[in-house]
């Protein structure tokens, strides 16, 4: 739930304030990028806080699957969330 998308956010570098946009404008890019069901995977095991094995079984698959998902989303978040933040970045 909340610590786990806490710990995603400062991980990436995302603040108070407008590190909220931010978050948001990296997550909607992240599930243009990846498959709908690992999408789903992380919005429920990371967003919402759900046990990871609760997840497998609602989703249908292993619970390895679950987490591999997890690991692999929160990095991509992490890279979008810095993207998003150079993009916003005025240049010199």
């Amino acid at each position: 739930g909340a610590g786990a998308r806490e710990a995603v956010a400062r991980e990436a570098g995302w603040e108070e304030g407008w590190g909220r946009g931010v978050f948001a404008q990296a997550r909607a890019r992240l599930e243009l990028r990846v498959k709908r069901e690992h999408s789903q995977m992380f919005r429920l095991v990371v967003l919402r806080g759900l046990p990871p094995a609760q997840v497998a079984k609602t989703v249908g698959v292993l619970v390895a699957q679950v987490y591999l998902v997890r690991h692999r989303l929160t990095r991509m978040l992490q890279e979008e969330v810095r993207r998003v933040c150079s993009e916003a970045m005025p240049t010199p």
